[in-house]
């Protein structure tokens, strides 16, 4: 029997549910984790259940071996999966079936429940007994140790609200195999599969709202008022849903269970709240239904009618409200109910925590028309001095309208939670209070930090004034039209196709980018151009160059400097261009006035020169180099006088918001605040308290000055060619393999001995041997050509090199080590039969720009071999059609950067890429993480080697060692020229990474 997929559902705590994958022996789990290894699933366990499992036309009960999944870990490859007809038909049904809940999910077709946990019996089992430790003991204080009283809350799709999507996942159970239903019941019969299929949308709902909810309050729960907070504290949280409600909990759950079920009569109860006419009297909440044909009935007209549907609807109604509301229960006890009179208190708890619920489960409810609809709204003034300073105002108002310090008196005398002002009802709740004690505060900001205010449009509590948030910022009339003109800043000026003094055509995309560049231009404010790389950023820089006077500052890696002078020749030949790079540097700059182009070095070295100079516009290339805003070169940047900075990056800001900062505030000088402020404003709430409002006023700051196109934006994509990118496996060969396994064995074996730095500077010092030893023995062991015969890698790239060679085309070939390049480039010269060139960090700006220069023309060798980090930025080189990745950086950006050397504007051929990896090694196991789930790499093997330092012993052994049942490649290995080959060592007799600069 191939391998199937079920549910076993957890009702109580639907994210805690599994997916089992079982097969027809009991002992057979080969089948099911080659099934999960081909979906690309790498958490699971082994486990056991009780199985109903359909053979024919019969079911067997059966206790099978299973392996046991988490839905949050098998979600993205169930959704890859619904449509892959090589997969069994089960794993399709349930990947449907995730693409169904997902769908609920962003239409906001779920309902919150409250769940009762209750016993089966007096000697039956507690369907508490699998909870957590932290669940249980909640459970059992706010029980009163009776575990029938636990309740947590849970998510649930709502099928009745929608009945496409009802229809949809009816059709999916009727043609669902049988053996997805397989699950723990009795002998006669599966799982309803529309039950079960109910229950995993469940699952995958409540899976996915608790993983991006914010983070709990941290708060002890039985502390939260009211219990709905509690509620949905316990809604959010990932680990713990119990909800503490001691007695009242199995009441209050039956109730929302029934008010959110849905009845045969299509009549709504409606609840109508009207105010009294003096402060002192008694609210009234009269009833009504509202039929099928959307006419409304009060009560006393029901009661009047023979409709005894009506009747039933209004009774049912009432019931079920009253489970929410309990006041509503005295007008139950009447014969014919139509009002119920509240008091003050009873009101306020009708309109902030039953009115929000009753509407979520179809009552309809209306407020009186003399409550103000958005209550006291705290905002910030700000008013423009001709000083060029801004003077900020905490304010509050009603109905939009400022009230005064004597309104503002009246309402702070009222003690209740509702006060009454000028023939208004206002919600005053405790930080209603503290927005109407904070009125009038003021301060002097700068013109930067007023701007930030006002694009982030809201404040936190820790933004401005007494330590209360602002819902609104409003602003004068000067500050509002520079906004309106920042949000415009691209449509401000219209950009030829070919502009005055541009040599050139810019396609649609690139001019927009240079209408943008120039709006924020003569704006006078700075900003950062994200684009992808390839997609022509240097081009658009000096699209804006030439409508300007100048002078021009650009800083970038040495590697490119000679780039970007070729490219301000070609594009702009009547700008003047300076070289301020080497040994003949200019050493004034009195009355310059046109493109000087430095590197980050230089810039470092002579900033007591640059800096005498009134930059029109300083362009960061490469901007990711000022990231760290402690380095010298970040520190010299900002020592530049500029009307504007602009930050060219193809690497994506959303990374880490530290260096979000760092760049923004290397544009644009204090619009960011200080790095403690942004850290306290921003990194805290959004990165570790995952704070919505925190992410949207950042969102809402940051936006008009970051303009990003990607590859796979439309316009975009039309204009480049296809990329076509695979994995190459390669084997070791038995020198490799010896050297690998005694590396491994001897370094794991030693760092049972070391703890702190000193184990993670042993393991790095690991992971630098094993790349070396999997690239080529003569590079670990320090030993000089010929290389061939040695290294199935080196075999397998000499293959790929034959044959793009003999097709007329020419290559990239990107090594992270010095030493290997070297090697290989004596090897590919003593195949080919000409100089194969090195571009490496060691040399001279003049021989990497020749370098350059001759392949791009095929003046030389059709091999260009590179150091990742020397050339893996800003280098033009379409003259390749093929790129290999010899050995692997291990961060996707930094490869991908690599390859679009010649993936990008101006290639019109397809480019193949592709990646050699060693099987059965780390590579390998490294390579699958890439391949298999690239948001999870970028976030995790992006930053770098030191996450694998932090593997406990075992981890880190099951990663690095050699497979058992590795194939290994025999290769004639050639004679040493006379030099003896060193005995192969530990991991102390590999050298250290060489990367060029």
């Amino acid at each position: 029997m191939r391998p199937q997929l079920t549910f076993r559902p957890d009702a109580a705590r639907p994210h805690r549910g599994r997916l089992l994958v079982y097969a027809g022996a009991e002992d057979d789990l080969a089948t099911g984790e080659f099934l999960l290894d081909h979906l690309g699933i790498t958490d699971y366990t082994p486990d056991t259940a009780l199985l109903g499992v359909p053979h024919g036309e019969q079911v067997a009960t059966q206790t099978l071996k299973v392996l046991s999944v988490a839905v949050d870990d098998a979600l993205e490859a169930l959704m890859l999966a619904a449509h892959d007809r090589q997969i069994v038909a089960s794993v399709r049904t349930y990947g449907l079936a995730a693409r169904m809940a997902l769908s609920a999910l962003a239409s906001h077709r779920v309902m919150p429940h409250l769940h009762s946990l209750v016993p089966d019996g007096p000697e039956g089992p507690d369907d508490t007994d699998d909870l957590t430790d932290d669940e249980r003991e909640l459970a059992e204080i706010y029980s009163e140790g009776d575990t029938g009283q636990t309740i947590t809350g849970l998510w649930r799709v709502d099928l009745d609200a929608d009945a496409a999507l009802a229809g949809a996942v009816d059709r999916l159970a009727e043609v669902a195999p049988p053996a997805a239903s397989a699950t723990a019941v009795d002998t006669d019969h599966t799982a309803d599969p529309r039950h079960l299929l109910g229950d995993f949308m469940d699952a995958v709902v409540d899976t996915v709202i608790r993983r991006h909810a914010p983070a709990p309050s941290g708060r002890p729960r039985e502390r939260l008022l009211p219990w709905t907070t509690r509620w949905s504290e316990a809604l959010s949280d990932p680990d713990n849903p119990v909800v503490p409600l001691k007695q009242q909990g199995p009441d209050l759950a039956a109730a929302i269970e029934g008010w959110q079920a849905r009845t045969d009569s299509d009549a709504a109860l409606v609840l109508e709240l009207a105010s009294p006419e003096e402060t002192g009297g008694l609210w009234t909440l009269a009833f009504s239904i509202r039929d099928e044909e959307d006419v409304v009935h009060a009560a006393d007209e029901v009661w009047e009618s023979d409709d005894t549907g009506l009747t039933e609807a209004l009774l049912a109604g009432l019931s079920r409200a009253a489970r929410v509301f309990p006041p509503l229960d005295a007008a139950l006890t009447e014969a014919r109910p139509d009002t119920v009179s509240l008091t003050l208190d009873r009101a306020w708890q009708f309109i902030a925590e039953a009115a929000p619920l009753l509407t979520g489960s179809g009552v309809d409810v209306t407020l009186p028309s003399t409550l103000a609809d958005d209550g006291i709204a705290a905002q910030i003034r700000l008013d423009s001095a001709e000083d060029g300073t801004v003077e900020a105002v905490w304010e509050v108002s009603l109905d939009d309208r400022v009230l005064t310090d004597a309104e503002v008196d009246v309402l702070l005398q009222a003690d209740d939670p509702l006060g009454f002002y000028g023939g208004r009802w206002v919600k005053i709740d405790d930080e209603t209070r503290a927005a109407l004690q904070a009125r009038g505060h003021r301060e002097t900001i700068g013109r930067a930090e007023a701007l930030a205010l006002a694009l982030a449009g809201t404040t936190s509590d820790d933004w401005f004034g007494q330590g209360t948030a602002a819902g609104r910022v409003v602003v004068d009339d000067s500050l509002g039209a520079f906004m309106d003109a920042l949000r415009g800043a691209g449509a401000l000026e219209e950009v030829a196709e070919t502009p005055a003094g541009f040599t050139g055509e810019l396609r649609p995309y690139q001019r927009r980018g240079v209408s943008w560049l120039r709006g924020m231009a003569d704006l006078g404010m700075g900003a950062v151009l994200a684009d992808a790389m390839g997609l022509g950023k240097t081009i658009q820089l000096i699209g804006l160059m030439v409508s300007r006077p100048g002078p021009f500052i650009v800083v970038c890696p040495t590697s490119v400097v000679g780039n970007w002078e070729r490219e301000v020749h070609r594009f702009a030949p009547d700008l003047e261009v300076v070289r301020h790079h080497g040994t003949d540097r200019p050493e004034e700059l009195d009355g310059f006035s046109g493109v000087l182009i430095t590197s980050y070095g230089t810039l470092r070295r002579d900033i007591d020169l640059l800096e005498t100079v009134p930059w029109d516009v300083v362009a960061l290339d490469e901007a990711q180099q000022v990231k760290n805003p402690s380095t010298a070169a970040a520190q010299a940047v900002r020592r530049l006088p500029a009307r504007s900075v602009f930050a060219l990056t193809g690497t994506p800001l959303e990374n880490r918001l530290a260096e979000l900062w760092a760049i923004m505030d290397a544009t644009n000088r204090g619009l960011m605040g200080t790095r403690s402020t942004f850290t306290r404003r921003f990194v805290g709430p959004v990165e570790v308290r995952h704070d919505a409002d925190a992410a949207a006023r950042l969102r809402r700051l940051v936006s008009p000055f970051i303009m990003r196109r990607t590859k796979d934006d439309p316009e975009v994509a039309k204009d480049l060619p296809d990329k076509i990118e695979r994995t190459v496996m390669c084997q070791l060969t038995p020198e490799q393999a010896e050297l690998y396994t005694t590396t491994t064995d001897e370094a794991l074996a030693k760092l049972g001995t070391t703890d702190g730095i000193g184990r993670r500077g042993s393991i790095l010092a690991l992971l630098t041997a094993l790349k070396q030893i999997t690239n080529h023995p003569a590079q670990y062991l320090k030993q000089d050509g010929p290389i061939g015969g040695r290294s199935g890698k080196l075999a397998l790239l000499r293959e790929i090199v034959e044959a793009v060679v003999d097709a007329g085309d020419a290559m990239l070939v990107f090594t992270q080590f010095t030493r290997m390049g070297d090697l290989l480039s004596e090897q590919l010269e003593a195949d080919l039969g000409l100089p194969v060139p090195f571009l490496h960090g060691g040399l001279s700006l003049g021989q990497r720009d020749r370098m350059v220069s001759e392949f791009q023309q095929g003046m030389g060798s059709p091999v260009l071999l590179i150091s990742t980090r020397a050339g893996g930025t800003g280098l033009n080189l379409t003259a390749a059609t093929h790129v290999v990745h010899y050995d692997r950086w291990w961060n996707p950006a930094v490869e991908d950067q690599a390859t679009d050397r010649a993936h990008r504007i101006g290639q019109d051929r397809t480019v193949e890429v592709h990646k050699l990896v060693t099987t059965g090694t780390l590579e390998e196991r490294i390579a699958e993480m890439l391949d298999r789930k690239r948001a999870l790499a970028d976030a995790v093997v992006g930053s770098g080697e030191t996450w694998i330092t932090e593997l406990d012993d075992a981890a880190l052994a099951e990663l690095v060692q050699l497979s058992a049942d590795v194939p290994l490649q025999e290769v004639d290995a050639p004679e040493l020229d006379g030099q003896e080959q060193d005995e192969p060592g530990g991991m102390a007799s590999g050298e250290p990474a060489e990367v060029g600069a």
